[in-house]
């Protein structure tokens, strides 16, 4: 560790607060240092190369349930009030037929958490597991985490994916407003923060190439959001 006090009284504070991991996460997250931007200040990508030293955010992609869980809370289907309860089956209509294959669950999962999702060990799902979802016939101490195109290619072509667009575009357009205003909470939505002028003017254009504020071109840009990088990296 390069901030040996500071482990020393992180480690501390949890002691002393009954060892609650949620006092500490909030602590943690309360901090200037989380709070930091994860661009470099000036000179700092010379003077501290692997960020050893905690001088900005580090660039981090969220697991593969927090993706997709995402994708349905911007489509505004995530079902946040349902707790508890049976857990659903995988959609699995896309993998080979076979005696021991089991039936396949709706495509959304019914809009549950994907931490309701069953957990098979030789049918997972497909999308999560392009994100990095632990093989389940062994143990994993700490998950993968890759960059690879066919992470790209399942945000361009899974059809849930694909399903979670038209219902986020539909979403949109119930909520009214001026072009620009949708345009503002599809940024909302998606990032957590305003949109700025040069995404408005990107929003617009998006539009006008698709026809128009139509289900349609919307649906379109809602998937373009899906497949911007900060719409699965935490920056």
């Amino acid at each position: 560790p390069t901030h040996t006090e500071l482990l020393d009284w992180l480690a501390l504070s949890f002691v002393e607060n009954g060892w609650s991991t949620k006092k500490l996460i909030r602590k943690l997250v309360l901090t200037r240092t989380f709070q930091m931007s994860s661009i470099p200040g000036p000179g700092m990508l010379t003077a501290d190369p692997m960020n050893l030293y905690l001088q900005r955010m580090p660039v981090v992609r969220m697991d593969a349930e927090a993706i997709r869980d995402h994708i349905l809370s911007c489509s505004g289907e995530l079902k946040r009030d349902q707790m508890y309860g049976p857990s659903i089956a995988v959609n699995i209509d896309d993998q080979p037929n076979s005696r021991a294959k089991p039936r396949s669950g709706p495509l959304d999962g019914n809009g549950r958490r994907s931490v309701y999702l069953e957990m098979r060990r030789n049918f997972l799902s497909s999308f999560l597991r392009i994100f990095d979802l632990p093989n389940a016939t062994e143990p994993t101490g700490q998950r993968n985490v890759t960059n690879v195109p066919a992470q790209s290619l399942a945000l361009l072509n899974d059809p849930f994916v694909h399903q979670q667009a038209q219902s986020w575009a539909r979403r949109v357009m119930a909520g009214g407003g001026t072009v620009d205003d949708q345009l503002r909470k599809v940024h909302r939505q998606a990032f957590g923060r305003e949109a700025t002028e040069a995404e408005l003017q990107w929003g617009r254009k998006v539009l006008k190439e698709l026809g128009g504020a139509t289900e349609a071109a919307w649906k379109g840009l809602c998937h373009l959001m899906i497949n911007r990088k900060e719409f699965i990296y935490v920056f």
